[in-house]
C-alpha cells in the first residue's frame, strides 16, 4: 500500500512536469494560423483597396450667374447675383465644408449680400470665405445632399479678364478623410457702361 501510494504520487508530479514542459515550449513557438471559423469571428480590417475600406469623399461644385439673366453682358452699376452649388456625389457624409468665394474686384464688388451670411470677405483682395458651410446650413451634407449659396456684387467697372470662382478646400467626412478639392470658375464678359433702359432689350445687349 505504501509503494502504490509512492506510485500514485510520482505519476502526478511526471505529469505536472509534463505540462509545464509543454507551455514553457508553447511560448517560443509561432502561433498556428487561425481557421477559417476563427477569422469570421473577427471584426474587419479597415484596408485601403479592401472591401471594408471607408467611403471615398467626393464634393462637385457648379457655379451659375442667375442674375442678369439673358445677356452676355454686364453692365456697369447693376447687380450680378451669382449661385453655387455644392453636391455631395461620394458615399460618405461630408462633416466639414469651408468654401471660398474668388471674384475679379476690378469689375465685382461684393456688397456685402449672401446667403447664408459669410464668415469674412476682402474686397481688397477678391474674396469671401464661409467658414463651414455645415454650421451654415445646420446640417451634415450626406451623400445625394448639396448645400446653395447666393453672392450678390455690384458691377463696379470693366475687365478683360472678369471671373468668379467657387472652391471647397479642405473639407473633411465622417471617417476623417480629406475630401479633393473641388471648384468651378465663371469668365465674366467685360462689363459696358450703363446705357439707358429704353435701349436694353432681351439677348445680347
Amino acid at each position: 500500500m505504501f509503494t502504490h501510494y509512492g506510485l500514485h504520487k510520482n505519476s502526478n508530479r511526471g505529469l505536472l512536469n509534463i505540462m509545464l514542459l509543454a507551455a514553457l515550449i508553447g511560448s517560443f513557438l509561432p502561433a498556428l494560423p487561425a481557421t477559417a471559423a476563427q477569422m469570421a469571428d473577427l471584426p474587419p480590417r479597415v484596408v485601403v483597396g479592401s472591401p471594408y475600406a471607408p467611403d471615398s469623399p467626393v464634393l462637385t461644385v457648379d457655379k451659375t450667374l442667375l442674375a442678369p439673366a439673358g445677356r452676355s453682358t454686364l453692365l456697369i452699376g447693376e447687380e450680378a447675383v451669382f449661385q453655387i452649388v455644392v453636391t455631395n456625389t461620394g458615399d460618405s457624409t461630408i462633416i466639414y465644408v469651408p468654401q471660398t468665394d474668388e471674384f475679379d474686384n476690378a469689375c465685382l464688388m461684393f456688397a456685402p449680400k449672401a446667403d447664408p451670411v459669410e464668415s469674412s470677405y476682402d474686397n481688397a483682395r477678391g474674396i469671401i470665405e464661409w467658414a463651414n458651410l455645415v454650421i451654415s446650413n445646420g446640417h451634415y451634407l450626406a451623400p445625394g445632399e448639396s448645400f446653395t449659396t447666393t453672392v450678390r456684387f455690384d458691377v463696379v467697372g470693366s475687365s478683360n479678364n472678369g471671373y468668379n470662382t467657387g472652391i471647397v478646400s479642405g473639407a473633411v467626412d465622417e471617417n476623417n478623410q480629406s475630401v479633393p478639392v473641388a471648384s468651378d470658375i465663371i469668365s465674366l464678359p467685360s462689363p459696358a457702361p450703363r446705357r439707358p433702359a429704353s435701349a436694353i432689350t432681351s439677348g445680347t445687349t
